[in-house]
């Protein structure tokens, strides 16, 4: 079973995991469950969506079941990331707040709203509950186990637009201005043809930090510069700040000792059925 690290935005920093989802997702023969009932299509954003000509924020967002026709798109972008993630936002959101959802909003919503829509297309596609088969470390009995998406799957909010933009003073000393990451981001992380950690982690960086002691970052080799611990520490508090579901804090009592037993979820998980 793969295993996530738990963070909002880890969809896109397991690109392989993705891809895995996608070819789940369309290699299956089988009959899908009954999807749920048209109420559980609106999904809850937890983030928000910030109309910029309005300034109204947004919390509401509808999806849909995806048909034959999406998995005919679907399966012509399978070998491009950011695109297979782009295609079932693009064919499963139906509207953000009161406005259409295109493809310019959704790149500009949070990582983690994003994530949010993805799970709901998920239930409205295939149904609220993601199978397990897993075993306990403790003692060592296999069991199954049923995840439900609404139920089990805890999620971070945002209260306040203004928390979208933060500061953190670093160990050195530095001061930086950080931005959370939005669709923008993950399509950056997702298309990267390096995915090592550390590669992966200055693209995120890059595109989230805004300055550094007041001076503008405009390119990768400013935060390049900057020390492993600071980096980490940045990193640390966009984990920590960003919203949207935590794929990685799911757990089971083992039915046999009473042990948890982590189920983290990922992509795979999401779209295998």
């Amino acid at each position: 079973m793969a295993h996530s690290d738990g963070s909002t935005i880890s969809a896109t920093h397991n690109p392989e995991a993705a891809t895995q989802a996608a070819q789940a997702l369309l290699s299956d023969p089988g009959l899908p469950p009954v999807p749920p009932a048209a109420a559980d299509c609106h999904v809850e954003l937890p983030g928000g969506y910030v109309n910029l000509s309005t300034g109204t924020v947004s919390k509401e967002a509808e999806v849909r079941e995806l048909n034959g026709e999406d998995e005919e798109a679907i399966s012509r972008v399978l070998d491009n990331l950011p695109r297979y993630l782009d295609t079932i936002l693009v064919r499963g959101v139906v509207s953000v707040g009161n406005d259409v959802a295109t493809k310019e909003l959704l790149d500009g919503l949070l990582a983690g709203d994003r994530d949010a829509l993805l799970v709901g297309i998920r239930r409205a596609t295939f149904g609220d509950g993601v199978s397990y088969r897993a075993t306990c470390s403790a003692c060592g009995k296999a069991q199954e186990s049923t995840v439900s998406l609404s139920e089990d799957l805890s999620v971070d909010t945002l209260d306040d637009v203004s928390e979208r933009k933060f500061s953190i003073d670093l160990p050195s000393g530095t001061t930086v201005e950080v931005t959370l990451p939005d669709g923008a981001v993950s399509k950056a992380l997702a298309g990267s043809s390096d995915k090592t950690e550390g590669a992966l982690n200055t693209i995120l960086l890059g595109k989230t930090v805004k300055s550094i002691n007041g001076f503008p970052v405009f390119a990768d080799d400013q935060v390049r510069k900057l020390s492993i611990r600071d980096r980490r520490a940045i990193l640390k508090e966009l984990a920590e700040r960003n919203p949207g579901p935590r794929f990685g804090e799911v757990s089971r009592p083992c039915d046999e000792c009473g042990e948890k037993i982590p189920l983290p979820l990922n992509m795979v998980d999401l779209f295998l059925v």
